[in-house]
């Protein structure tokens, strides 16, 4: 008898582990430059159910209630197969780990990739980006190094350094910015920035593929909320 409670206490169990619904994580997107034909993905947020983005490379979208899968966020594209079933291919996906507020950066693949999109996670939590800092992205294949008033910086191509004045708000600061070209450091940028402790920023350092040179862009943390949600499966 004992034996038999067990093994339906063991089945009852799996029944309602396998009716759990999947966890949720807020995932927020940002998108460098856009795949061709590509400005709109779906991500997953129901356990068959996708939503439409509008991606955008002014403002970061989110964030939006989204199902990882195999521990990745992953970007789809709505199709429909030979039958006239709607299908959602992959387009890209970024592993991430134990980050709960991930940020997607994405940029367009190379030709040889198998999916159209690259797609870097960061953590937008306010531990690990809190006001006042930048991500500074280098997605150039140059090493960087900066200034920004005596905070110094060090990029390897390809990383993501976290990068936090010191002052006090309203400080100006010299800012200067220099990459090397495989012979010598040269000048990307130099400005001023005032010390600002109510935003925070990405900062992308990236290859202008039309004039070949090294270029900044900025894009403050401008959250624009994604469409309402339908009923999710």
């Amino acid at each position: 008898m004992n034996r038999i409670c067990l093994i339906l206490l063991f089945v009852l169990g799996s029944l309602l582990h396998a009716q759990e619904k999947p966890s949720r994580i807020p995932a927020s997107f940002y998108s460098f430059a856009y795949a061709e034909g590509l400005q709109d993905v779906y991500v997953r947020t129901g356990t068959d159910s996708y939503e439409e983005i509008k991606l955008s490379t002014a403002n970061i979208i989110g964030p939006m209630e989204t199902i990882p899968t195999n521990g990745a966020v992953t970007l789809h594209r709505k199709d429909k197969d030979a039958e006239g079933k709607e299908i959602y291919p992959l387009v890209g996906s970024a592993g991430i780990g134990r980050i709960s507020k991930p940020l997607l950066v994405l940029f367009p693949a190379a030709k040889t990739d198998k999916l159209p999109y690259r797609a870097l996670a960061l953590d937008r939590s306010n531990a690990n980006f809190p006001l006042g800092s930048y991500q500074f992205i280098n997605i150039s294949p140059h090493p960087m190094r900066g200034l920004v008033g005596k905070t110094r910086l060090n990029s390897k191509p390809g990383s993501v350094t976290n990068l936090r004045p010191e002052g006090a708000p309203g400080d100006v600061v010299t800012v200067i910015f220099e990459y090397h070209d495989g012979k010598l450091w040269r000048p990307m940028t130099q400005t001023r920035w005032a010390i600002r402790n109510d935003r925070r920023s990405l900062l992308c350092a990236y290859l202008d593929p039309l004039d070949r040179r090294v270029k900044m862009r900025a894009i403050p943390e401008r959250l624009v909320p994604p469409p309402k949600k339908r009923d999710q499966g």
